[in-house]
């Protein structure tokens, strides 16, 4: 007997969506980017005005992310296949819906896009260019300078609190991580500046310290800065101080990394203060910075004041922070 593609109706992958979204074991990020990727799963069925969705369907939805860089459209895929899979793991569909063949491995680059050490002088002398709005300056400014000295995550960064801040030992406990794993990375003086900056003049006074640290109140409820926020910000603040438009949040944490990498940092510290779940992981990701570059030389010289070889904060009398 031939057997039946395996399926799944519109209104039942809406069903279960929401219960697969909203699983309480997994971090409020990982619940993020599940519903991101699955809507648009549902977007594009209600367009096409499809009711059953199969391998076919999922064929015509990986087409429609053709606007997309190649690893875009892997990382939706995937995060769709984990779907299914946890469909066929709670008995509610026979087999998955996305097969191999619909997959495709993320591939990266040597990542070239990284701060040189003129690069690094000219953000930390950099004063306010006229026109600029005082808020959005003091904004960006503690985003780029956190990430630049932490290499913690965007979705990290969002998520931090007041509270994981330590300005005696000029640490941030990092709460949830990728993967729900938590850890403790350094800052430095200048980041811990920028952010006391954004807490007394910027940050909303609704906000408490148990609130995400860059937050916005939306009809008296205090939220996050989002994705696009944080995104746009430091591209922002880059661009006006370097003139470099080819740096990205996330080349910030290839930057982080570079400057370890450069001080010979053994790699198992380096696995830890990113937060890599496996060496491995943190092999692949060394390997496409160089070894080392260049560029990561500069950086180094650039931030040796602030930042020790083992890329833990010098130990200055840090300001008081409120």
């Amino acid at each position: 007997m031939e057997r039946k593609p395996a399926s799944i109706t519109l209104k039942k992958f809406k069903q279960y969506m929401k219960e697969y979204i909203n699983d309480p074991s997994v971090s409020q990020n990982t619940r993020n980017i599940r519903r991101h990727a699955l809507e648009k799963v549902v977007s594009y069925m209600e367009e096409e005005e499809i009711a059953s969705i199969d391998a076919k369907a999922m064929l015509g939805f990986r087409s429609s992310l053709s606007e997309y860089t190649p690893n875009t459209v892997a990382q939706y895929m995937r995060k769709v296949a984990s779907f299914f899979n946890w469909l066929v793991e709670m008995e509610i569909i026979k087999s998955t819906i996305t097969p191999k063949k619909l997959l495709s491995r993320e591939r990266y680059d040597e990542a070239k896009s990284i701060l040189r050490k003129e690069d690094i002088q000219r953000l930390v002398g950099a004063q306010r260019p006229d026109g600029m709005w005082r808020s959005a300056w003091i904004r960006n400014k503690a985003m780029c300078f956190l990430a630049m000295s932490s290499g913690m995550r965007r979705a990290e960064m969002i998520s931090m609190r007041p509270i994981d801040i330590d300005r005696k030992n000029l640490t941030v406990t990092v709460q949830s991580g990728k993967g729900r794993k938590g850890r403790v990375v350094s800052i430095t003086n200048m980041a811990l500046d920028a952010l006391k900056e954004y807490a007394d003049s910027v940050r909303p006074k609704e906000a408490g310290d148990e609130d995400p640290f860059f937050c916005r109140v939306v009809n008296g409820t205090v939220e996050p800065v989002s994705t696009r926020t944080v995104d746009s910000g430091i591209k922002e603040h880059i661009i006006v101080t370097t003139g470099r438009e080819d740096i990205t949040p996330h080349c910030l944490r290839h930057s982080y990394a570079s400057i370890l990498a450069a001080e010979n940092v053994p790699i198992v510290e380096i696995q830890s203060v990113l937060g890599h779940s496996s060496l491995q992981q943190t092999q692949r990701y060394i390997q496409q910075l160089g070894t080392p570059s260049e560029a990561a030389k500069h950086a180094t010289a650039a931030i040796e004041s602030a930042i020790t070889p083992r890329g833990w904060a010098k130990k200055k009398e840090p300001p008081l922070y409120t």
